[in-house]
């Protein structure tokens, strides 16, 4: 996600004001039990025990948003909307979100049934050719479905605001990439959303 995106900028602003508040409240006090100026130490101390704390409720607040959900139970709910049925079996995922971009990234494995129950109807099959096509004009990175080998199945959606009537109404740009290996049953699922 950029760096000039507001929902990152703006509390790294905050971050760096309230630091260089800090430092003027510390040298304030520095020169107050420098020059033994009791109005200067008080008034030192106690704004840069309020920067302080400030710092820590904004930093805290800035990385518990920004941190990623890890829970197989939760990760699922995020992608599928519900929790996984009883065929789902080895889970592992993540899914992050803050401000106007999410993405949640998650592999299991389940049955041929499972998971044409689980496949959001607004995801299309498509050949192994169309897939190659799509992930090489598009940088995605290390989480893309890398499922390889015949019979590899690839299903994929993507729209933005020009074709928003087409998707979901939670973001104006979305792409869904599943690849399953019908064999195994292990699927990969990912998802992108930026508003």
């Amino acid at each position: 996600m950029p760096i000039l995106n507001p929902f990152i900028l703006a509390p790294l602003l905050l971050i760096l004001f309230l630091a260089a508040g800090t430092l003027v409240w510390a040298a304030l006090w520095g020169i107050g039990v420098w020059k033994k100026k009791r109005w200067a130490k008080w008034t030192g101390g106690v704004g840069l025990g309020v920067s302080l704390v400030l710092i820590t409720l904004v930093g805290g607040c800035y990385m518990w948003m920004w941190s990623p959900v890890k829970n197989p139970q939760r990760v699922f709910q995020a992608a599928f909307g519900k929790p996984p049925p009883p065929g789902v079996t080895n889970i592992v995922g993540e899914s992050s979100g803050f401000g106007d971009s999410a993405g949640i990234v998650i592999r299991f494995s389940c049955d041929d049934a499972t998971f044409r129950a689980l496949l959001p109807t607004v995801i299309g099959k498509i050949s192994e050719a169309e897939w190659s096509q799509y992930e090489s004009s598009h940088a995605h990175g290390r989480d893309w479905p890398n499922l390889t080998g015949d019979g590899i199945e690839h299903y994929l959606h993507e729209h933005s605001f020009e074709s928003r009537k087409l998707g979901p109404r939670g973001f104006s740009s979305e792409v869904y990439a599943i690849a399953r290996n019908p064999r195994t049953g292990e699927v990969q699922f990912y998802w992108d959303g930026i508003d």
